[in-house]
């Protein structure tokens, strides 16, 4: 059926005689196109010398925009594509199933991106009435192939993770715990969510803490060790490195600073990143310092 309509292109009525092939021609895909007479063309038989759906009755023809200047240089139309293939085929030329005076003309291989073609129907084909062809040729401007559609979540949803939560905003949840949706089932964290947790996890693991990931997974934080002067900077470089080792983390920065709450001394680690979706995120975590 055809996607147009019955009359999409305006048909002039000539003075004499008549108007059969439409121009411009409608595209339909890479290698189809529709081409619209003003009169029912005998269409009975594929084989037929005077049949429109015969193949051998058309011709597709590109049009090679190049103009050449009396210097030699030649000069193309903005807009314009030169055509790199010789003349397609014409593989299959159907009627439509809605109106007997549109047909589907299919080439052997896709046109070209943008380049303009003609249509032309040979002088043998007639209308029912046994009458001849009085105009016979279609303007045609290929599509342009598109990217190709994506499933939604490979965009949007990449690096999300289950929620379970390190750092529940529900004073009444416990840290690393699962948060359920309405439906009772485990939730979803966002990206930057996940990006929080999995840094949490990278920065507070020694190096060699999960086997499967190498020995440059994880930050040695000595923790026993006395915290001298030029070791909060060294921490935070290590830190940022590791940081960036995320997938989708584009650049971080890091600033570790030395606190204590009452005796006890702790890290205070603030992280701010960019990320691949080009989305700031701020974390701050707080690691205590060795028994």
């Amino acid at each position: 059926m055809s996607r147009y309509g019955a009359a999409p292109i305006p048909i002039p009525t000539p003075a004499s005689g008549f108007y059969d092939v439409a121009s411009p021609a409608l595209p339909l895909g890479y290698s189809e196109a529709l081409v619209i007479c003003n009169r029912v063309l005998v269409q009975d038989d594929p084989e037929g010398f005077n049949s429109v759906t015969n193949p051998l009755n058309w011709t597709i023809t590109p049009i090679n925009p190049e103009i050449v200047k009396e210097d030699g240089s030649v000069q193309i139309p903005a807009g314009e594509v030169v055509p790199r293939v010789a003349n397609p085929q014409i593989a299959l030329v159907t009627v439509d199933d809605e109106y007997t005076n549109q047909y589907h003309v299919f080439t052997v291989t896709p046109m070209e991106n943008r380049v303009r073609y003609t249509f032309e129907l040979s002088n043998a084909v007639r209308s029912l009435d046994c009458d001849e062809l009085a105009d016979n040729i279609a303007d045609y401007r290929a599509v342009t192939r598109g990217l190709p559609p994506q499933p939604r979540w490979v965009q949007q949803d990449e690096l999300r993770d289950f929620a379970m939560t390190y750092f529940p905003v529900d004073p009444l949840q416990p840290p690393s715990t699962w948060r359920f949706d309405s439906t009772g089932d485990i939730g979803i964290q966002n990206n930057l969510q996940s990006l929080q947790k999995r840094l949490y996890r990278r920065l507070s693991t020694k190096p060699g803490g999960f086997r499967h990931l190498g020995t440059g997974y994880g930050v040695n934080l000595k923790l026993k060790t006395l915290f001298r002067a030029g070791r909060a900077q060294e921490l935070a470089n290590d830190m940022a490195r590791q940081c960036r080792l995320e997938p989708e983390v584009l650049d971080a920065g890091v600033s570790v600073k030395l606190k204590f709450a009452g005796s006890s001394p702790y890290l205070d680690v603030s992280i701010r990143v960019l990320t691949t979706q080009r989305r700031t995120g701020k974390f701050t975590f707080a690691v205590a310092l060795g028994d």
